[in-house]
């Protein structure tokens, strides 16, 4: 979705800025964090590469792929939240990365993954 010049699209409302300095809109389409399925899960090296689906996101028909460095395999399932936003929090996992939910993508993380 991009990146937030006053604010963070992370659902830790803790990053959001204070209502008086800033207009803080909300985006239809964007995915809610509760509401995803995993559909792919690897680990290479240190990293956990994930192909989400967010049925209440409308962009690439709410798939990403996402790219954890501290998340591990165990804890996954477990989980009954997952953000995809990038954010400094200390409620949820943020990614390393993010890449293009396509075969190429999956490739790209795959090759992020072993090069670091």
């Amino acid at each position: 979705m991009g990146i937030s010049m006053f604010g963070s699209r992370c659902s830790d409302d803790s990053h959001t800025p204070p209502a008086d300095k800033y207009e803080v809109v909300q985006v239809l389409g964007n995915p809610n964090p509760s509401n995803f399925e995993i559909q792919k899960l690897e680990r290479v090296k240190h990293f956990t590469i994930m192909l989400v689906r967010y049925p209440d996101c409308v962009n690439f028909e709410g798939k990403k792929i996402l790219v954890f460095k501290t998340l591990a395999l165990g804890d996954i399932s477990s989980m009954s939240s997952l953000d995809p936003h990038f954010c400094d929090s200390t409620k949820h996992p943020s990614p390393a990365a993010r890449f293009m939910p396509t075969d190429e993508g999956w490739w790209y993380a795959t090759a992020f993954c072993n090069s670091a």
